[in-house]
């Protein structure tokens, strides 16, 4: 994003990341596995923490992560300068001499064409989330022990939600509100839910302190966040609206419309100047990765009929351009894995500098909509299964203690299948697949099948589980 608005940020494969309020180091510690090259570096003031990430960086021999046991408030420029600063799930859930100083971190410790992100709950959907969270904790006020505090939490989130009244619109919304968190994870919803601090802010409240450290608005983290809704409003009696121009104001009225509760947002600093008009020529040296497919099994990429192409969420295009059916083709056979934009291009057969163009639009239109997706760097794994199939080491070490795991696109993925489970455990690139099978057919005490042992090692190449 920060290259599409005009900025020139540090490639990721050589950047240097400051994370506030890293935890153990879960976030930190997958992408310092996967790019070596760079440097790392976690704040956070939980002892406990930090030496579990300190244990676990040295397991997986990690010399470019720096885990450190410090309060931010003693953070300051001598602290080293960072291409990336990270503050995700801490801000609404700090004092506010700690939040002032993210942004005094932001301001003193980032690269002058850096980007820091920040992640917080917002009003007005903060109303909704704070009504539930307040009911929560008057229940467990007498209650001490953490589990015990979670248990009856979720006990009465059951009771609540399991209501109905027929007429009862309030009743709805906070059902509602009651059943998001029964969907969190125990660990997630202590954190959130049940913490002592939980303060959304106003994003122009946020964006207003911000400003004050010489921070300025570059977008949110998601450029489908950024849309504005599809009904303009219309007639006598339209409300009048901020101006898009006036892009503060004009987010925070899609915040109301939306009922926003939380924001991912993207701050670089106040001096540099920022072109949004996403000019198609900046997806030079970008890489592109989308699911849609054709509805038909046989589409016609020639001149002269529509195709029409289906993705995620029921999102739908249809296109009669050779070179746009040609190039969701491609997309769409090497997806999840990602392709340059200049290969793209020649593989779509975009034959003239117009036709390049179009095509480029057409694409930044499919990343506003969330269904391309966009990035800096290449795949950093393999679709295919070798001879020697190799998991991550993050993945290898992280099955060890339980089922769910970072992939090498930094997403969650829970592993149910036990005997892929294994399979990965064994997956280091110095067995064959002959040999896979043989120690999976000792352990589980049974032949391993050929053709579903191979259909769970091709399930975790599209999972972005193995490397090449």
């Amino acid at each position: 994003l920060a290259t599409l608005f005009g900025m020139t940020p540090a490639p990721v494969e050589h950047c240097r990341v400051l994370e506030l309020g890293c935890g153990n180091g879960s976030n930190l510690i997958p992408m310092a596995c996967a790019l070596p090259r760079s440097r790392f570096a976690g704040v956070d003031l939980a002892g406990t923490q930090i030496a579990a990430g300190r244990a676990e960086a040295a397991a997986l021999e990690l010399d470019n992560l720096e885990l450190h046991h410090l309060d931010i408030l003693d953070v300051g420029r001598e602290f080293g300068e960072f291409d990336y600063v990270v503050a995700h799930g801490f801000y609404s859930w700090a004092p506010p001499a700690v939040r002032e100083r993210i942004f005094a971190i932001c301001r003193a410790n980032l690269a002058p064409d850096g980007v820091a992100y920040v992640s917080y709950n917002t009003f007005p959907g903060g109303h909704l989330r704070r009504l539930v969270r307040e009911i929560l904790l008057h229940h467990v006020r007498e209650i001490r022990e953490p589990q015990e505090r979670i248990r009856q939490a979720f006990a009465l989130a059951r009771y609540i939600s399991a209501w109905r009244h027929d007429k009862d619109n309030e009743r709805d919304l906070m059902r509602a509100e009651f059943e998001r968190v029964l969907s969190y994870d125990p660990s997630h919803f202590y954190h959130d839910d049940l913490a002592e601090i939980n303060s959304p802010v106003y994003f122009h409240e946020f964006m207003e302190q911000a400003a004050r450290h010489g921070l300025q608005y570059l977008s949110e983290a998601d450029l489908y966040e950024m849309q504005p809704p599809p009904a303009e409003p219309e007639g006598p009696g339209a409300p009048r609206l901020p101006s898009p121009d006036d892009l503060i104001a004009f987010e925070q009225y899609i915040d109301f419309v939306r009922c926003r509760r939380f924001r991912q947002t993207l701050l670089c600093h106040a001096g540099i100047r920022l072109d949004r008009s996403l000019a198609p020529s900046r997806l030079a040296g970008l890489y592109l990765a989308s699911p849609m497919r054709a509805e038909s099994e046989t589409p016609d990429l020639g001149h002269g009929t529509v195709e029409q192409f289906v993705g995620p969420r029921k999102s739908k295009l249809a296109t009669d351009s050779p070179a746009a059916k040609a190039a969701i083709q491609v997309l769409s056979e090497i997806w999840p894995s990602r392709v340059e934009f200049e290969d793209l291009l020649q593989r779509s057969r975009a034959r003239t500098a117009t036709q390049a163009g179009e095509l480029a639009a057409m694409l930044l239109k499919m990343y506003a909509a969330n269904i391309v997706e966009v990035s800096a760097g290449p795949a950093r794994f393999t679709v295919e299964v070798s001879e020697r199939p190799q998991a991550s080491r993050v993945v290898r070490r992280q099955l060890e203690s339980g089922p769910v795991v970072i992939n090498q696109l930094h997403r969650r993925v829970e592993i149910s299948d036990e005997r892929m489970r294994e399979a990965l455990l064994l997956a280091d690139g110095t067995r064959d697949l002959a040999g896979l099978r043989r120690e999976l057919a000792v352990r589980f005490q049974t032949p391993i099948e050929e053709q579903p042992f191979h259909r769970n090692l091709q399930a975790a190449a599209q999972a972005a589980l193995l490397i090449s």
